[in-house]
């Protein structure tokens, strides 16, 4: 039985490397099945079916949470120490995501004209 793995050497995102850096953990997080994780919101933990409200961790939380700490932790270890400002003190890696594009991006585009 054949196994697969997707092994990639990615560069730490410095600053100056976004576009690259970007694009090749997407990469990353679509062969491993995580890259939805960076769009998608939290489920909220109660849910009301008229006057009924379901409180505790549904298995689809619990999956989605399993699914955003993996994510978070492959952004984490793919950023340079300098920069983990960025990506930390965040409750979604969604928000992390964000956080980065919304800086580099914006810088980036400043250093191009």
């Amino acid at each position: 039985m054949a196994s697969t793995s997707c092994a990639l050497n990615m560069e730490k995102l410095n600053g100056n490397n976004f576009h690259t850096w970007k694009v090749t953990t997407k990469f990353f997080l679509h062969e491993i099945f995580l890259q939805e994780i960076t769009s998608k919101e939290l489920l909220p933990l109660e849910v009301e079916f008229g006057e009924i409200v379901c409180k505790g961790i549904t298995l689809e939380h619990h999956l989605f949470m399993k699914k955003d700490k993996l994510t978070y932790g492959t952004i984490f270890l793919n950023v340079v120490d300098y920069l983990l400002h960025h990506v930390t003190h965040v409750e979604i890696v969604k928000d992390a995501w964000y956080n980065l594009c919304a800086t580099f991006e914006r810088i980036n585009v400043g250093k191009r004209l």
